[in-house]
């Protein structure tokens, strides 16, 4: 499980890297700084929030293919290491465990 994190934690900052005003947390990171936040989304394995351009296309903001592409390359990142990611406020994308 630590290696399989450690591993998501990894890539979900590779592709958060290509786009400003975006950070990515562990969930214990995650705990610390919103421990108001529902309980399920405190006990995901990583949260990634993003304002600007991402915050964007995730919301669905902006149309067309691309902007499907780059949501969909999160989700196959998600699954590949057993993860499924549920929107927690508008700007925050958690990553839980399957």
């Amino acid at each position: 499980m630590i290696t399989e994190k450690t591993d998501l934690l990894s890539d979900v900052k590779k592709f958060a890297s290509k786009f400003i005003d975006t950070w990515v947390y562990t969930s214990e990171e995650w705990c610390k700084k919103e421990s108001s936040a529902p309980y399920y989304l405190l006990a995901g394995g990583v949260v990634l929030a993003a304002e600007g351009e991402l915050y964007n296309i995730m919301n669905g903001h902006y149309k067309g293919k691309a902007n499907d592409n780059v949501r969909n390359r999160l989700h196959k990142i998600a699954e590949k290491h057993g993860y499924y990611i549920e929107q927690g406020y508008h700007w925050s994308w958690h990553f839980i465990e399957k």
